[in-house]
Formats: structure tokens, sequence, C-alpha cells
């Protein structure tokens, strides 16, 4: 399968590194910063340059598009690769509001091409481990779910999510929408019900914090916090049920060490019987998001581009009832 990657930062390098490993072949790098183009087809061999990424389809064929740019960016470059009939891997959220993710939804269906909304920590191996153990009903049935993602005040120093016209919106919308996501990915139908979000530190136009919770018809919740201000970075997923609960800590890196943490409830005894994974190897998410994405493909299996329609849904209406307005 022939690739092109749209975006030669943090995360397009991430991406070409996971597709080399899979043995797939990225014919063409695309930045409008060419000596970041220019480096990445270096490091990984790619033959084709160029800065405007409308002209990427003049050359060698591409079966598949990988579009890691800044927010604003992501729907027009997602919509002109569905035209040209290529498949779409676009970075999270996939948009900067839902009416494009709607658009790039029925776009794809009516041009039968396949897109998928980047959201790797579903591939971490402590989630897998996870969703293998709840689909188990080793925890029965699930009650609520408590997610905490904090970063160490990096947004206030420099780069793209510092600008709104980028970025689109802070860091709920950033970061807090994989707390939304995970949430989403275990906890079928839920809603925005109520919350606080705010900018706490730094009183600009990008929310630093974010209170929020979750809930369904059935009354399953989910309390999501999500912070610039940490300080120190963490990250925190559980999933809480009748019967157990599992706890995630850590990504790896800065993060910590990744443990996923089992507790099963032993009938008539105060203390459950405990049971920890450890992952300590470097970060496979990016890859196994792209092996799995074109077994999707080969399979003819539906993306999951509805459900990042739904998470930006959640983060729009959580934004209109906290009076922010990003025009998003």
């Amino acid at each position: 399968m022939n690739i092109a990657i749209v975006g030669a930062g943090k995360i397009g390098e991430k991406r070409a590194k996971a597709c080399k490993e899979l043995g797939l072949d990225i014919t063409t790098v695309v930045d409008i910063d060419f000596e970041k183009a220019y480096n990445l087809s270096i490091s990984y061999n790619i033959p084709f340059i160029c800065k405007n990424y409308e002209e990427m389809f003049s050359q060698d064929p591409i079966d598949m598009v990988i579009v890691s740019t800044t927010n604003n960016m992501l729907y027009p470059v997602s919509k002109l690769a569905i035209e040209h009939g290529k498949h779409v891997l676009v970075e999270k959220p996939g948009g900067m509001n839902s009416k494009q993710l709607f658009d790039l939804m029925q776009l794809s269906r009516q041009n039968k091409i396949y897109i998928r909304v980047g959201y790797n920590h579903r591939f971490h191996p402590s989630v897998i481990k996870m969703l293998d153990i709840v689909y188990a009903y080793g925890i029965g049935d699930i009650m609520y779910i408590k997610g905490e993602y904090g970063h160490g005040g990096k947004r206030f120093e420099s780069g793209w999510r510092t600008d709104k016209s980028l970025c689109g919106f802070g860091d709920f919308g950033e970061k807090g929408i994989h707390l939304i996501d995970l949430s989403q990915y275990l906890i079928s139908d839920l809603k925005y019900h109520c919350g606080s979000i705010d900018c706490l530190y730094k009183k600009d136009d990008l929310d630093d914090n974010s209170f929020v919770i979750l809930k369904n018809n059935n009354k399953q919740v989910a309390f999501l916090h999500s912070s610039t201000t940490e300080w120190n970075a963490i990250f925190k997923f559980s999933v809480h049920g009748t019967h157990g609960n599992l706890i995630i800590e850590g990504l790896n890196g800065i993060y910590g060490k990744e443990v996923l943490t089992f507790n099963k409830q032993i009938k008539n005894s105060p203390v459950p019987d405990v049971i920890k994974f450890e992952y300590l190897d470097r970060d496979y998410s990016w890859l196994t998001e792209i092996k799995h994405f074109i077994q999707f493909i080969n399979n003819k299996h539906v993306s999951n581009i509805e459900d990042a329609y739904n998470n930006m849904k959640i983060v729009e209406e959580a934004y209109r009832d906290n009076g922010i307005n990003y025009e998003i």
C-alpha cells in the first residue's frame, strides 16, 4: 500500500516510523515547511516532497493519505483526499467542528472510501487488555468511569496549540477528547451532562482545565478531568463495575510506566484479588492503529468516523454550556 503523509511534524514522524516498520511504502510527504518535509524524506527514504497538498495527487499512485496537520487543515486535506478516491487516516479530532466531521462521514460513504480518525490511545496495550476483561464480564456491569489527563503547562510556552485559528479550541477539545473517546469506547450513548471548563491559570481565550460529567439513559457516568496545570504529566483512567474495577496509570514516557491494575471482587471478602499488568515497552499504539485500519480496509469493515463525530458533539455541547464560543 502506497502512503502519503501530509504534515511532517512530531505526529507525522511517528506515523512515518510506524508505516516503515509495517513495510508500507511512503511515496510522498507534504508540509508547508519544506525543511521539515525534506528532513522526514531523508529519514524515511520518501521520494517525493511538496509544500502544497493539492500537488501530491499528480505523483505516483497513492492508496492512503495520513493527515497529521494542525487542526484547521485536517478537514480540507481529508476532503480532497476522499474526493480523489484515497483512504484517509486523519489525526484527532478530525476537524474543527462536528459539521466538518459529518461532511467527511457522508463524503466517504458516497465515494466508498474508508476514513479513520486517529485516536491512538485506544491501541495502548493497557486499553486493549482492559477491553478484553470488560467484554469477558470480568468486572460485571459497568457503573462509572473516571479519567484524568494532565500536562505540565507546555501549552503556555509556544507552538500551534497557542493559536486559536490553528487549533480551534483549548485543552478540553485537544486532550479531554481522548478521555471522551475512551469513555464512549466502553459505555454507549454517553451525552454531556454537566461540567466546568475555564482558563484557571492563564486568563486567555483557550481553556486550560475541564471537569466534565457524561451520562447515558442507563445512569452510567464518566467523570473526566483534563488539565494543562498538573505540572507533572499524568494519565489515569479507570472503569468500575459491579464485580470489580480496572485502573490504568501511565502511558510510559513522561507519564510514567504503563500499568493496568485489575481489582477483582472476592465473594465474602473485603479485600479484592489484585492482578497487575505492566507494559514497559515503547509506545506501539501508532503502529497498531495503522495496522488495524489497513485490516479494516481489506476486510471492508466500518471505520470509527461516527465515534469521532459523537466525540465532537460532546465537546461542542460542553463548551456551549460553559458560555465558551470558539466558533467551532
